[in-house]
């Protein structure tokens, strides 16, 4: 992913992208955000968070248990607030 990021700048040396939009996936993250700047979807993150939420088998208590539910759901909102 890396070598095709930096491939495009060598295709067309006048391409400075405002945004890049990809996925939460680390990877690719790492790859792009050396070459252009990057910006996540919210829909996505939201969508990753509860994924590990399945993935850590507590379904359950994020069904049952409102105050776990509503911190969860929080998480994403964290992408708003400023880095510094």
């Amino acid at each position: 992913m890396k070598k095709s990021t930096k491939e495009l700048l060598v295709i067309n040396p006048t391409l400075h992208p405002t945004d890049f939009l990809i996925d939460y996936e680390q990877a690719a993250r790492r790859a792009n955000e050396e070459t252009f700047p990057v910006k996540g979807c919210f829909y996505h993150l939201s969508q990753n968070v509860y994924r590990r939420v399945e993935t850590d088998g507590l379904q359950q208590l994020y069904q049952t248990d409102q105050d776990f539910s509503l911190k969860i759901r929080m998480i994403p909102a964290l992408a708003f607030c400023p880095t510094t």
